[in-house]
C-alpha cells in the first residue's frame, strides 16, 4: 500500500517563453511504504540524488519545471512487482508551442533506509548523487555526472558526456565503469577482490596505493584474491585510480 502523498506548489520560476505559458515549479513530496526486495529509479530530464536517512519510509520529493501542459504531460509514477518498487518519470511525448520541450524537467530527491536495496538510477539530462544505500547499484546517464559514495557495492556505472566518480567497495560480477567524454575517479575499497583493467584513448591513467602494472593504454592487475573482472574505461579524459580506507 502506498503512505500519504503531500503536495506543495513553489513560487514563479521564471518567464521562459515556452508556447503560451511561462515556466513554473511545483513541488510535491509522496511518502511509500519501503519494497522487500528493490528500488529503481529511471527519471528523463532532470537530476536524481539517492540517500540513506533515518525513515521507516521511501520518501520521494518532486520538482515539476515546465509550462503548465508540460507539466500536466510528464508523470511521475510508481508500481510494484516481485516486491521491487519502480520509480520513473514518464510523459505523452507532445510538444507544447513550437520551440518548447515536450517534457517538464522533474528533479528527484529520494530519501530511503540504508539498507534497501537500490539497484539502479538512471536519468537522460542530469546529475546522478547516490549515498550510503544497499546495492549492487547500476548507474546510466546521458548527460550528465555521476557521484557515488558509501555504498555496500557498485553495479555497472555509465556516462555519456559527464565525469564519473564512484567508490568501489564491493562488485558482485563483471562491472563496468565508463564514460564517453569525461574524467573518471575510483576510489578502491580494501576489501575489493576483483580483476582490474583501466584504460583510456584521449587522456591519462594514475594510480595511488593499489598495485597495478602500466600497460600501453592503462594499467591492469589483481586486487585481492581476484575474481570478478572491473573494468574502467574512458575516451575522452583522465583516469585516476586511488586506495581508500
Amino acid at each position: 500500500m502506498l503512505g500519504s502523498t503531500g503536495t506543495a506548489l513553489a513560487a514563479l520560476s521564471g518567464c521562459i517563453a515556452s508556447g503560451d505559458s511561462e515556466q513554473t515549479t511545483t513541488t510535491e513530496t509522496r511518502r511509500l511504504d519501503v519494497p522487500d526486495a528493490a528500488l529503481t529509479i529511471d527519471n528523463i530530464d532532470g537530476p536524481v540524488t539517492v540517500e540513506a536517512s533515518d525513515v521507516d519510509e521511501v520518501v520521494v520529493e518532486i520538482a515539476k519545471t515546465g509550462s503548465d501542459g508540460e507539466r500536466d504531460a510528464t508523470t511521475v509514477t510508481e508500481s510494484r512487482d516481485d516486491g521491487r518498487l519502480a520509480i520513473e518519470t514518464t510523459h505523452d511525448g507532445g510538444l507544447v508551442g513550437i520551440f518548447s520541450p515536450s517534457v517538464a524537467r522533474v528533479e528527484l530527491t529520494v530519501r530511503c533506509p540504508g539498507d534497501l536495496v537500490v539497484d539502479r538510477v538512471e536519468t537522460t539530462n542530469g546529475d546522478l548523487r547516490v549515498e550510503n544505500v544497499a546495492g549492487p547499484v547500476s548507474l546510466d546517464v546521458t548527460n550528465g555526472q555521476i557521484d557515488a559514495a558509501g555504498l555496500s557495492s557498485l553495479g555497472d556505472v555509465s556516462s555519456t558526456n559527464g565525469a564519473v566518480d564512484v567508490a568501489v567497495p564491493a562488485i558482485e560480477g563483471d562491472t563496468l565503469i565508463d564514460s564517453t567524454n569525461g574524467a573518471v575517479d575510483v576510489a578502491i575499497g580494501p576489501d575489493l577482490d576483483a580483476d582490474v583493467r583501466a584504460e583510456t584513448t584521449n587522456g591519462s591513467v594514475t594510480v595511488d596505493g593499489l598495485s597495478l602494472s602500466t600497460v600501453d593504454d592503462g594499467v591492469t592487475g589483481t586486487l585481492g584474491e581476484g575474481g570478478d573482472d572491473l573494468t574502467i574505461e574512458t575516451t575522452n579524459g583522465d583516469i585516476s585510480l586511488q586506495a581508500s580506507e
